[in-house]
């Protein structure tokens, strides 16, 4: 089974451009999951899970439990993404309570399996 990584930087976007980017963490996809595992260097014993909404843009939940029936649960939302129109290679990502702008990219790192 393969699994993605992306990277996720600390920074701002002035005038379209991401600006003074500093890598923060990873998020990590395996092959057939529709959620992202994100790992941030500054709290590197949380585990954070970001899944797709129904509309537009992600929620960024702390708790990932499985039900009776097998299907997977996330509860405790502590944040947001969404896709920025006028930047198409990074998702921007919103922790409220860390007061943090962050952006994933889009695209694999080069060593896009990583055990």
């Amino acid at each position: 089974m393969s699994n993605n990584r992306y990277e996720i930087y600390r920074g701002r976007e002035v005038n379209n451009q991401l600006v003074g980017l500093r890598l923060s963490g990873y998020a990590f996809q395996n092959e057939g999951e529709a959620f992202y595992r994100v790992k941030l260097f500054f709290l590197p014993d949380q585990n954070y899970y970001m899944s797709k909404n129904q509309g537009d843009g992600y929620t960024i939940f702390s708790k990932m439990t499985t039900s009776n029936e097998g299907k997977i649960v996330f509860q405790n939302p502590v944040g947001f993404a969404k896709i920025l129109d006028q930047i198409k290679t990074h998702l921007y990502l919103r922790f409220p309570d860390l007061a943090s702008h962050m952006f994933m990219s889009l695209y694999p790192t080069s060593n896009n399996q990583v055990a």
